[in-house]
Order: C-alpha cells, then sequence, then structure tokens
C-alpha cells in the first residue's frame, strides 16, 4: 500500500473521531485535508538529505502519534455510555486488513526514524492553510509554507516542502510583522470565490465569513509562534499535506 493510501487511512480514523467528539463537545472542528508542519535539526535536516525515504517513515510516526493522542482525548471526553462504542469501533479497525497494514508499517517507520533521535511535536494546521495563504499574500501565486525543498515522495497531496534554517527565520520573521486583526479583515468571500482559493459551500450562512476569521484568529498565531519556537531553536521545518 502506497504511504498516501495509508495517510488516508489515518486521516479517516481521524476524521471519525473528530465526528465523535464534534457530536458532543467541539462543534466547529475542521476534518478532511491535513496540512502539518514539524521542526527538525540540522542534523534531522542532513539525514532527511541524505534518505530520502525517511521523510515517508517520519510522516508516518507523526501522524500516528498525533492519531493516538487524537483518540485518547475523544475517549476522555466522551460520555461514558458511548467510550465502548468507540473503543469498538477503534479495535474493529485496528483487526481489518488496512489496520493491520497500517500498524506494520508504522512499527517498521519507527525502527527507521530512530536514528533521528527524538521527534517534535508537529503543529496541525488541519485545512486552515489555504485561508491563511490568502489572507498572508492576498491569493498572489505562490505558496509561502510549501515553497521549500521538495523531499521525498508523493504523500498524497504532493512531496513533503523542506525549509532549512535560513529559510525558517526568514518566515519567522514575515510572520512576525503580520496583524491578526489586519489579516481577519481581509476575509472576503467573493475575492476567496473569483480566485478559486479553496471550495466554498454553495450557499454559505451568514455568518460563515465570521466562522473564517475566527480560523484565521485561531490558526495563525499557532503558525507564527511554532515558526518562531523553531526559529529561536535554530531548527528547520518539514511541511506536507495528506
Amino acid at each position: 500500500m502506497p504511504v498516501s493510501a495509508v495517510l488516508r487511512s489515518m486521516v479517516r480514523v481521524r476524521d471519525e473521531a473528530i465526528e465523535s467528539r464534534t457530536e458532543s463537545t467541539c462543534p466547529g472542528v475542521s476534518s478532511g485535508m491535513i496540512c502539518s508542519v514539524l521542526g527538525v535539526t540540522p542534523a534531522q535536516i542532513s539525514a532527511l538529505r541524505a534518505r530520502h525515504s525517511l521523510v515517508r517513515d517520519l510522516v508516518l510516526v507523526v501522524h500516528d502519534n498525533r492519531l493516538k493522542a487524537l483518540l485518547e482525548d475523544v475517549i476522555r471526553h466522551t460520555p461514558a455510555e458511548r467510550q465502548a462504542e468507540l473503543v469498538a469501533r477503534q479495535t474493529r479497525f485496528e483487526q481489518s486488513p488496512a489496520g493491520s497494514e497500517l500498524s506494520a508499517r508504522t512499527a517498521q517507520a519507527r525502527v527507521a526514524t530512530a536514528a533521528l533521535g527524538p521527534i517534535g511535536s508537529e503543529l496541525g494546521l488541519e485545512s486552515s492553510w489555504p485561508l491563511l495563504h490568502f489572507v498572508l499574500t492576498g491569493g498572489a501565486p505562490g505558496d509561502l509554507l510549501l515553497s521549500g525543498e521538495t523531499i521525498g515522495e508523493d504523500l498524497g497531496r504532493g512531496p513533503a516542502r523542506l525549509h532549512d534554517e535560513a529559510q525558517t527565520r526568514e518566515l519567522s520573521q514575515l510572520l512576525a510583522q503580520q496583524d491578526v486583526e489586519q489579516l481577519s479583515a481581509r476575509v472576503d468571500l467573493n475575492t476567496i470565490a473569483s480566485l478559486d482559493v479553496f471550495a466554498l459551500p454553495e450557499e454559505p450562512g451568514p455568518d460563515y465569513g465570521n466562522e473564517l476569521r475566527a480560523e484565521v484568529g485561531i490558526y495563525f498565531p499557532r503558525l507564527r509562534d511554532y515558526v518562531r519556537a523553531m526559529a529561536d531553536q535554530g531548527n528547520g521545518l518539514l511541511v506536507w499535506q495528506s
């Protein structure tokens, strides 16, 4: 099974977990495409460049860590009468052919990535990146976050992108100059539709624009602060969509 298919299996499990949690505790949580940002040390950058297959393995491990943490959180916040149902659903998946292959591939990936040393926590931007790119650039061609060095195989929506230490510092400086209120004010549904930034609902509700502005207010500070922390540590970034 290609790694892109393995990641799609992870996304399906993730979305089912989000749906279960959303029904009871977290309205508004987005699902679907995952855009992930991971800080990588200079030594890890060198290792990834020397052996591109490590990118695939690293992504599998990161997604597996995130999925397990999400499932634990979902079960912890689910009413007791539904916890058994969620555990049973996860058990059925783990015992299915797809689940068994996912488990085997992830175990192999953990062995392969052991030489990279400790793997940091990744920043999940979910489906917010097209929106963030729009408010940062006005929809100009190119992609700030996905403009780095192409590395590794297709992960479902293209290969990962690697930003070295200098590029990460430059991106941090750019993000630090932005004002979140001004960015949120740039959300305009007509412009988003005309530039085909991302698919809008056929009939956006009266609050949809405000929901997108709120999304900018949530995810931009997370991105700015994460990139700044990585730049301060002298690290680079690995970015991918799946």
